[in-house]
């Protein structure tokens, strides 16, 4: 019985009939759950300190995942630099329980109860016995203004709860729940998987609550929203005078896999390292490009700077431009119709924007700013993706608190032991896959190098996967077992398998390797095949730093301005 307790009939029964002497080592029958247990007056009735349970319901087993208790409820928020609110959470308690608890981080800015975890690992909550929770951080985007008071005037409540404290406070709560369903006296072992915001919400944890949680994955990281934000509008800013026609980034794509597919050693249709790439826009024009184009192409590729030149935010990646660009339904940098009015505070009207500047509204004007009225076009960013100074000051001025790409924050997080795996895909168009390597390498010179790091974070980067998954080479890949497989046996993961699936079937599979090392082909073999490729421990490929690479900023990593790496506060910049 693993040391967790049995409730019911059941378990009274193996107590006093000496049947459990006859059960020692054998297949235990499968706990039911029983009605009468999850109903929200029974979960009312534990008592836990701060929770409000408004539902609760059975769900039956749908193999191979097993039945569970739905629960819905609060928490009620305090403290940690701001008054009083109230977390939504979902808990789902299974029927039969490993011991182990799971925090799941949301997507965009939080607002509902919908996991943003590796789905390969989400998949499995319920088919290993997890008990697992998610929270709308404070808010749900059904409320309009959320984030405000009055014009212009924080509510910081939502706010804090946003930035660090619902994950916190309903992470404590809800472990207390699980103890108390279960009637155990501990919990195992406690883990968080995230993805984008999630992944924000993970190094959040790590760093403001280190004994939260004993390991966490963080992929797609949104370690920045402030540099993400304005990478983002940078890059469709470089476009809105100067269209690029879906039809031509077919043609961009075969000059760039032309220059960049064998520099890891095979022709393969798959670029290993875009930060090895020297692929030059210009070099297509005229036959392809026009000489506007190719410029506001190089601008795209460049980090973001403030006006002494200091980086704020690595620049894009070069890889898969077409899928990064978005489909015609689905456009990221450049929306279906141009603008009617490039240099107005509202370039497209009232007419579908870019999925781009609809993100980087959200945090520059909704949060930063706090004012919608912002000409966000003409007011944060000169040409060239240089910041006006005044931007940055009133942007990481309001929303420091809501940083976390300061690997310092991670020492005592990593003193007790914590266990971190860190992925994000190579051709992310959302969140540049650069900013993590940033931060990865920065948190390898804090620990000593990349050998003294690895006892404790490991960083995987994946061949052309989009932001927190899909792609067109092997995307899936499952991130829980090599986490609980470090934790709790000390063994940490050189390699993670990862597959691309034509529905269930997957038709390519390759080894993705700890960072700074990158798969090798072996030199024979179906190149489609993991088997035939594999990774180095004395690797150390992925530092290699072609012209691409230079241009969004790897170079000159020691230039990150300090506005961006000042000292963590709980300054609200209210």
């Amino acid at each position: 019985m693993n040391g967790i307790p049995m409730r019911g009939a059941l378990a009274a029964k193996l107590r006093f009939s000496g049947l459990s002497l006859l059960l020692l080592g054998a297949a235990i029958a499968p706990l039911r759950l029983a009605a009468a247990e999850c109903t929200a007056d029974a979960l009312s009735a534990l008592n836990i300190d701060k929770v409000t349970v408004t539902s609760a319901a059975l769900v039956a087993a749908a193999p191979p995942k097993q039945a569970y208790c739905d629960v819905k409820g609060a928490v009620a928020t305090d403290g940690e630099g701001a008054g009083p609110n109230s977390a939504a959470f979902e808990l789902l308690l299974p029927e039969n329980w490993n011991g182990k608890f799971m925090f799941t981080g949301g997507r965009g800015q939080g607002g509902n109860l919908v996991s943003a975890a590796n789905s390969a690992d989400v998949d499995q909550f319920l088919v290993k016995g997890y008990a697992s929770v998610t929270s709308n951080d404070g808010h749900f985007n059904s409320e309009r203004g959320w984030n405000l008071t009055a014009p212009g005037v924080g509510n910081m409540p939502k706010l804090v709860d946003y930035f660090y404290r619902a994950v916190h406070q309903v992470t404590l709560a809800t472990k207390e729940m699980t103890k108390a369903y279960y009637k155990a006296a501990e919990i195992k072992h406690a883990y968080y998987e995230g993805c984008s915001e999630g992944g924000r919400e993970a190094l959040m944890e790590a760093t403001r609550y280190p004994a939260d949680f004993d390991g966490i994955v963080a992929g797609s990281a949104w370690l920045d929203p402030v540099g993400t934000e304005l990478e983002q509008l940078k890059n469709v800013k470089a476009f809105i005078e100067t269209e690029l026609p879906h039809e031509k980034l077919d043609a961009i794509d075969a000059a760039i896999f032309a220059q960049c597919d064998a520099l890891d050693g095979v022709k393969d249709g798959l670029i290993l390292n875009p930060a090895a790439c020297s692929f030059k826009p210009e070099t297509l024009v005229p036959s392809v490009l026009t000489k506007e184009q190719a410029t506001a192409l190089n601008l795209y590729f460049s980090a973001i700077k403030d006006k002494k030149g200091s980086l704020i935010f690595p620049g894009s990646s070069v890889s898969d431009l077409k899928m990064q660009f978005g489909l015609t339904t689905a456009r990221m940098v450049q929306a279906n119709e141009p603008p009617s009015d490039p240099t107005g505070a509202q370039p497209w009207g009232k007419a579908e924007v870019p999925h781009l500047w609809q993100s980087a509204t959200g945090v520059i004007l909704t949060l930063g700013y706090r004012d919608p009225a912002v000409d966000m076009n003409n007011a944060v960013e000169e040409d060239g993706g240089v910041v006006k100074d005044e931007a940055l000051a009133t942007l990481y001025g309001r929303l420091r608190a809501e940083i976390a790409d300061d690997p310092a924050r991670l020492k005592e997080f990593i003193a007790r032991g914590g266990k971190l795996i860190l992925y994000h895909g190579l051709s992310d168009p959302v969140i540049s896959p650069f900013s993590v390597m940033w931060f990865y390498e920065d948190l390898a010179v804090q620990q000593g190098g990349y050998a003294a790091v690895e006892k404790n974070a490991r960083l995987f980067l994946v061949p052309a996967m989009q932001h927190c998954g899909d792609g067109p080479t092997p995307t899936r890949f499952d991130t829980l077992t090599p986490l609980e497989s470090w934790v709790e046996k000390g063994v940490g993961p050189d390699a993670i398998p990862s597959t691309h699936m034509i529905g269930k079937v997957a038709d390519r599979s390759l080894p993705l390797c700890k960072f700074p090392e990158m798969p090798h082909y072996k030199g024979s073999g179906d190149v489609k095949d993991a088997g035939n490729w594999s990774c180095d421990a004395k690797d150390t490929s992925m530092l290699k730093v072609g012209l691409n690479g230079a241009q969004a900023g790897l170079n000159d990593r020691a230039k990150h301005t300090t506005l961006v790496k000042g000292t963590p506060s709980n300054d609200l910049g209210k």
